[in-house]
């Protein structure tokens, strides 16, 4: 029982860095976003983000609703050893939208 108990304080760390990774650029993702779309240079495709961009309180509160809910997701429906790899991917994966938008900032529209 107490092996089992080290293993999982081992894992921990890991997990904790990958749900602050994966928080992190979906908070990058919506701050480029927010400035590109005030720049100017830049306006927002979907209408119904459109829409919810001129409300950024309403935004975020969206976006962290979804953030909660895949970390939620994650935490039941993946194995404990696989969490942190899993969320690593997501955090990776979720990093391409801000990239991509600096990029765009960057290269002036």
């Amino acid at each position: 029982m107490g092996s089992q108990r080290d293993v999982a304080r081992a894992r921990e760390p890991a997990e904790t860095r990958a749900i602050l990774l994966f928080a992190s650029a979906e908070f990058l993702d919506v701050a480029t976003t927010l400035i590109g779309l005030r720049s100017g240079r830049f306006r927002e495709g979907n209408p119904v983000a459109a829409k919810l961009l001129a409300r950024t309180d309403l935004l975020m509160a969206l976006k962290l609703l979804v953030v909660m809910a895949v970390l939620l997701l994650v935490h039941r429906f993946v194995s404990p050893g696989r969490r942190a790899g899993a969320l690593m991917v997501m955090a990776t994966i979720a990093m391409a939208a801000p990239i991509l938008n600096v990029a765009h900032l960057l290269a002036g529209g």
